[in-house]
């Protein structure tokens, strides 16, 4: 056992779906449980290695889609699998019914198009289900994208339910679990990769849909008029964690370690320098710097192609210890409303390489626009660039959304992007930083600290990695802005809460080198995981470690090593401090002692 985790794979049911013009949305199984920190393998059984053969060494095993060909022949293989303690997640499989412990009903397809929400769901109180919403957004539906196969429970646990557009309640499940053996099947009525692929990316920006004038990602945003303030892709992103802690999966922490303690959340700053010559990106880089803060600046050029920041301004931020990049102009000199081309975004680039004379990293699109789907991305990463930064969390109107918290892109977690079916859908090797909080904790000379402190906690109890994001023009303009950013970090110290801080470029850096982490599992046990942390990030990586007991006995290179046990949505876990490079791990769970027995 290396790699744990796996998902059905068939590569020629994706040449026609590419084919017929079609995304092949199971891939982005691939992307989801890398933002958990699981690399999944694909399983693609053959002739010389069947089904029952690739699930040696597999404890976790995703199939579907309602799409796929039925798994009836598989159902024995799999049924055997399970009960020797696998874990089987269904999405809309055909042929599973009975291992499922459901009875199929009907199809519904979705309604024509792929971008739009098929029915929505609510979650039942269950012990997995329980910690993955905030409780201000317990009770909110989530929106489902793609096909649903509909079944009536039998023999199963029903964790949320199907609800239509308007919020009727059916009676049909969206998810349910049932226990086989010494192992778990879990099904989906819905297309769980879909789903999540299109909340993070949206539907293509071929349209001025919000009516704003312009081509923008406002435009991209697909859960129509549902809350924006609800992280719906990490409520489901953190159920399917959960299933993972069943499991006894560890995972990647989602967070660097920070001084070699375990971090509560990531917060990294970022703003846009508008094109100004007011001397406010220097302003604001002393503030941040004199805080003790990162800062990443984005430098925009005019219309003509002109910079306002000289290049001794430009040194003097570097010399901060901040960070700068590019700020893309597709407003000034374009058409509206309308897209822009490759060749704009070349242009750009080499206008900011040759002007300061260092390529960026995490760019930033003037006034969030975008065009098409991944072909900004790919046009990006082409040039060089690693990360964008553009993904506002409220939409427009307002145009400009300032004082705002939102995931109207459903997550705050980093992603990679994926190219359409038109290139085969692969993985774009680009990122999307998402913006969490957007001037955040004022609005012009007034403070609004009620909200300040409702991201942070929000952060802080999901230990998410968050995007805050200031402009230096408001450092310099609204008095409010700096005391939002004082406020920030002492708040975090009254609530005791480690914090990273990055810049945006610092945070590509922690998730590219997560990305390219392992976990190598040798043992999953009863109170017992063995495994080689592989580490790609320099300042080491936390790797949490499901456990059953109240405390953990914890080596990392042989020597016995302190873990922080923490709670995650609801459920224990041994957090291990591991080193960059290779070391042997071992967690095992004490149990909690046993009261002495009278007499």
């Amino acid at each position: 056992m290396t790699q744990p985790i796996g998902y059905l794979y068939d590569p020629a049911a994706q040449e026609k779906a590419n084919a017929r013009g079609e995304n092949c949305w199971s891939v982005y199984v691939q992307e989801i449980f890398a933002q958990l920190g699981a690399p999944a393998e694909a399983v693609t059984p053959t002739r010389t290695k069947p089904l029952a053969s690739a699930l040696e060494g597999l404890r976790v095993l995703v199939v579907g889609d309602s799409r796929s060909a039925d798994l009836a022949d598989a159902a024995d293989d799999l049924t055997r699998w399970v009960e020797a303690g696998g874990t089987l997640v269904g999405l809309g499989s055909h042929g599973l019914d009975g291992l499922f412990g459901n009875a199929f009903h009907s199809m519904t397809p979705e309604p024509g198009s792929p971008y739009h929400a098929t029915a929505l769901a609510r979650f039942e109180p269950h012990r997995l289900t329980t910690g993955v919403c905030a409780p201000q957004f317990v009770g909110k539906p989530l929106p489902l994208f793609g096909p649903l196969r509909k079944v009536v429970a039998r023999d199963t646990g029903v964790l949320a339910w199907l609800f239509s557009i308007q919020e009727g309640r059916s009676d049909f499940p969206a998810l349910t679990h049932r226990r086989v053996g010494q192992g778990h099947a879990y099904y989906s009525a819905f297309d769980l990769a879909q789903t999540l692929w299109v909340i993070h990316k949206g539907r293509p920006v071929d349209g001025d849909y919000d009516l704003d004038g312009y081509y923008r990602l406002s435009d991209a945003v697909a859960i129509g008029a549902l809350s924006q303030n609800v992280p719906y892709a990490d409520e489901l992103l953190f159920l399917l964690q959960n299933v993972l802690h069943q499991a006894g999966i560890p995972l990647v922490h989602q967070l660097p370690p920070t001084d070699g303690q375990v971090a509560d959340l990531v917060l990294y700053f970022g703003g846009d320098d508008e094109g100004l010559a007011d001397g406010s990106q220097c302003l604001a880089s002393e503030f941040m710097k004199s805080r003790g803060l990162p800062y990443h600046i984005n430098i925009m050029p005019n219309a003509a192609g002109k910079f306002a920041l000289s290049a001794q301004e430009h040194d003097q931020l570097l010399a901060n210890g901040h960070e700068t990049s590019l700020h893309y102009n597709f407003i000034d000199g374009f058409q509206h409303p309308g897209g822009f081309r490759k060749k704009d975004v070349k242009r750009q680039w080499d206008l900011f390489v040759q002007a300061f004379g260092r390529k960026p990293v995490a760019t930033v699109n003037h006034c969030c626009r975008w065009t098409g789907w991944a072909e900004p991305a790919r046009w990006m990463r082409a040039v060089g660039g690693r990360a964008d930064n553009s993904r506002a969390g409220v939409t427009s109107p307002p145009l400009n959304p300032t004082g705002s918290v939102g995931f109207a892109f459903g997550t705050s977690f980093p992603h990679y992007y994926y190219d359409d079916w038109r290139s085969g859908n692969p993985r774009i090797d680009f990122l999307c930083e998402p913006i969490g909080a957007y001037e955040v904790g004022y609005q012009g000379e007034a403070t609004d600290f009620g909200t300040l402190h409702d991201a942070l906690d929000l952060a802080g109890s999901f230990h998410l990695t968050m995007n805050f994001f200031y402009h230096p023009y408001y450092f310099a303009h609204a008095p409010g802005c700096m005391k939002a950013v004082e406020e920030l970090k002492r708040y975090l110290q009254e609530r005791a809460l480690k914090p990273v801080f990055f810049g945006c470029d610092a945070l590509w850096a922690w998730w590219d080198a997560r990305a390219r982490s392992r976990v190598e599992v040798h043992t999953l046990a009863a109170g017992q995981t063995r495994f080689r942390a592989r580490c790609a990030y320099p300042q080491g990586m936390v790797v949490k470690v499901p456990v059953s007991g109240p405390a953990a006995e914890v080596t990392v290179g042989g020597r016995k090593t302190p873990a922080a046990l923490q709670t995650h949505c609801g459920l224990p876990y041994a957090m291990v401090v591991c080193p960059a490079g290779e070391s042997e791990v071992a967690a095992t769970t004490v149990p909690a002692p046993q009261a002495p027995s009278e007499g």
